[in-house]
């Protein structure tokens, strides 16, 4: 809006680049859209977006994603490809399955040295026998964990 209030004033155009830090041809394309569309079409922002190709087949990802939802996004990925033939990053497919609404999960992991068989005999040997004896009266139980610890008497 600053170059044509500055033509209007009859500024040559080397001056209104100087005033406004602009290119010449930044000044000649703003006086063209002005005498092309008016003050509006200068308002008009026209930003180039592109679009991911993904984009394309959403309805079919989207279905396929909620009736079996991907445990990693490689696996996203990698169903993206087979399904698609399109081959795209992590980050992309991260963003595709965001703009989904879907959100990334934080799993945990079974310890792999727990060992079932060794736990069931504890409970068997060691700590069934004892929480029998607690039951009777005969004995109590200090339940202690990192943040809280108590006593119990039963």
């Amino acid at each position: 809006m600053e170059v044509l209030y500055f033509k209007a004033m009859g500024l040559p155009h080397g001056e209104i680049e100087r005033l406004c830090h602009i290119a010449r041809a930044t000044v000649v394309r703003y006086l063209r859209e002005y005498q092309e569309g008016g003050a509006g079409r200068l308002r008009a922002l026209r930003f180039r977006r592109p679009e991911s190709a993904m984009m394309e087949y959403r309805d079919e990802l989207e279905k396929s994603f909620a009736e079996n939802p991907p445990a990693s996004v490689n696996e996203a990925r990698e169903r993206i490809e087979r399904e698609t033939r399109l081959k795209r990053s992590p980050a992309a497919v991260r963003r595709f399955m965001k703009n989904l609404g879907m959100d990334r999960r934080k799993v945990g992991m079974v310890p792999a040295k727990a060992d079932p068989e060794k736990q069931e005999a504890f409970v068997e040997q060691s700590l069934g026998p004892r929480l029998a004896e607690m039951e009777n009266g005969g004995r109590e139980i200090f339940l202690s964990t990192p943040r809280i610890s108590c006593g119990l008497r039963f």
